[in-house]
C-alpha cells in the first residue's frame, strides 16, 4: 500500500530499554483491542527482553510508537545442523496511522535486523547439502 502523499513516514529504530514500555503496550491494545490487566503484566517481561536483546523494532512519530515487531531467535535442523531463522511476531501498527507504509518498513527493518544478528539468515537453504547429493538427501554432518 503506497504512503499517505500527506504524511511523513514514521522513522523506524529498535526500541530501546528507556523507550516506554507502557506505551509499547498501549499500540498492542489499540491495534488488537482491549487486554486484560493480567494479560499486560504478563506481556511486559517478554517484550523487555525482546528489547534488551535488540529484537523489538518501532515506528516512531516524535516519542509516540505507531508500529512495532517483533523477532524470536529460533534454530531449524536441516542435514543435522543447526540453522538460525526468525520467526516474527507482534507485528502492530496504530488504527490511526494504518496506510502510511508503517507495517511494510518495519517488515523490512526486521529483515535487515535479522539478517545482521543471525549469521547467515540470508544464505540460501540448498547452500547446506554437498554438490551432487540427490535431491532429499543431506551429506553426513562433517563431510
Amino acid at each position: 500500500m503506497a504512503d499517505r502523499p500527506d504524511s511523513v513516514p514514521a522513522p523506524i529504530r529498535a526500541v530501546r530499554p528507556d523507550d516506554d514500555l507502557n506505551a509499547q503496550l498501549g499500540l498492542t491494545e489499540r491495534s488488537f483491542g482491549p487486554i486484560s490487566s493480567a494479560e499486560r503484566d504478563q506481556r511486559r517481561q517478554p517484550l523487555a527482553d525482546g528489547v534488551a536483546q535488540g529484537r523489538v523494532f518501532g515506528a516512531f512519530d516524535r516519542s509516540r510508537p505507531v508500529g512495532a515487531a517483533m523477532f524470536h531467535d529460533m534454530r531449524q535442523w536441516w542435514c543435522g545442523r543447526a540453522v538460525p531463522m526468525a520467526g516474527v511476531g507482534g507485528v502492530n501498527v496504530a488504527p490511526e496511522d494504518r496506510g502510511r507504509g508503517v507495517a511494510r518498513r518495519l517488515m523490512a527493518a526486521l529483515y535487515t535486523g535479522t539478517a545482521y544478528m543471525l549469521d547467515g539468515f540470508r544464505r540460501p537453504i540448498h547452500a547446506t547439502r554437498r554438490p551432487g547429493a540427490r535431491p532429499g538427501r543431506c551429506a553426513p554432518v562433517g563431510s
